[in-house]
């Protein structure tokens, strides 16, 4: 580059809600991997470009989950948009590419489309990237033969954050430390972190949801999420139980809860 430094790059993290302008990984037998953030991660704000269909957009907001970087908004409707019956949703398909517009039983129940799934996603990807906004990707790994479930590593030591994205069109089953047995649905994700943890999962921590649930949690007091004697919690869609250690809680929306 002619540039001493960059501090910003536009179209890295897709283009019009695919991976790339023209090009066509499954054409080529590819696979794309967070290849730029083993090395930039830690020092490059990166942006998607162009519009794209939130309804259609869960394979691109995955990817946006495993490489931690927060999402681009195009596609506004005009001027009073969310009164538009047209953009009203009940519910949704946990296995499509519509499931990140879905708000049954959660905080944006009711919303706009476009509303909700601006909730959803940024409620992931705006604290995920906070934590890890200093961190490199230091390790990256296919949980299955088919690549299709991914695990990436942010950080070392104490401070690591990992993420494990499902692009498959089935459910897999992965472990964590937070979430134990977790089963993952298509374009499902959990996140587990010392400061965050998030998932979209039909099964978390031994507590089941059906057609998936999605959570968030972090600490509102500073300390580590498992010292945090005050645990905000963000209920996107699914049903609101939540078991967070050895207690069940019910989040209708969001609420900090104070674990013993």
């Amino acid at each position: 580059w002619a540039l001493p430094h960059s501090d910003f790059f536009e179209g890295l993290v897709g283009v019009s809600g695919r991976y790339f302008h023209n090009l066509k990984p499954e054409e080529l037998g590819a696979v794309v991997i967070p290849f730029f953030e083993m090395v930039y991660h830690d020092c490059q704000i990166c942006y998607g470009k162009y519009g794209y269909a939130a309804n259609e957009a869960a394979e691109y907001v995955a990817h946006h989950v495993l490489c931690a970087r927060p999402l681009h908004y195009h596609s506004f409707g005009d001027h009073l948009y969310w009164q538009s019956p047209s953009g009203k949703r009940e519910g949704g398909s946990d296995s499509d590419r519509s499931c990140y517009v879905r708000s049954d039983n959660g905080w944006a129940e009711n919303l706009h489309s476009l509303d909700v799934f601006i909730k959803n996603t940024q409620e992931v990807l705006g604290p995920l990237h906070a934590v890890t906004a200093y961190d490199r990707l230091t390790r990256l790994e296919f949980l299955t033969e088919d690549s299709k479930v991914r695990k990436v590593t942010y950080a070392d030591g104490e401070n690591t954050t990992t993420v494990i994205v499902n692009f498959g069109s089935t459910e897999a089953q992965v472990k964590c430390p937070l979430g134990g047995d977790v089963v993952l649905p298509p374009y499902g994700f959990v996140v587990e972190g010392p400061r965050f943890a998030a998932f979209y999962a039909r099964r978390w921590n031994g507590q089941p949801y059906d057609k998936g649930a999605l959570f968030t949690l972090r600490p509102a007091d500073g300390k580590d999420l498992k010292d945090s004697r005050q645990v905000r919690v963000f209920h996107g869609f699914g049903p609101a139980e939540l078991r967070w250690k050895a207690e069940l809680y019910t989040v209708q929306r969001e609420q900090v809860i104070q674990p013993q």
